[in-house]
């Protein structure tokens, strides 16, 4: 990942701290492994997933506490980073949760 994008960068796109187990590292080193996108779904985290499973209604659940230290949202998590994801070769498909 720091070969695409210097840490530095990140820092100033994200305003997170970078961590190995940061999402935005895990799913490049993901997206990197499976060149067949065809397979992926758009991402969710667990408090999402818990909301999910837990939710009668059965509604689209967006914990967006979680989702800002994901590494992929600009600082204050109003918005993807869009050229960052780019920049470290995601593909759109993890937008679809925002």
């Amino acid at each position: 990942m720091l070969a695409r994008i210097a840490a530095v960068d990140i820092w100033d796109a994200t305003g997170i701290q970078g961590m190995p187990f940061n999402t935005l590292y895990q799913l490049a080193a993901i997206a990197s492994r499976s060149p067949d996108n065809s397979k992926l779904r758009p991402l969710l985290l667990m408090p999402d997933l818990i909301a999910h499973r837990l939710s009668a209604a059965r509604t689209d659940p967006f914990e967006s506490d979680e989702w800002q230290h994901t590494q992929m949202m600009t600082p204050g998590g109003r918005a993807w980073n869009v050229d960052l994801l780019d920049r470290a070769g995601l593909p759109s498909i993890f937008l679809a949760r925002r």
